[in-house]
């Protein structure tokens, strides 16, 4: 019998970086790593 992982619970809204610019990703990932939390990034390339 196999056993499913639990997964991650989710940020609220508040609880989510901005991570606009390099320094800002750097760290929350960083932050995200040190935690033991799943990183996800949605990056945006080219003009707004």
């Amino acid at each position: 019998m196999s056993v499913m992982q639990s997964l991650p619970v989710p940020c609220t809204a508040d609880q989510v970086p901005d991570a606009t610019g390099i320094a800002a990703f750097n760290a929350a990932y960083e932050a995200a790593r040190a935690a033991g939390a799943v990183f996800i990034c949605i990056a945006r390339s080219g003009q707004r």
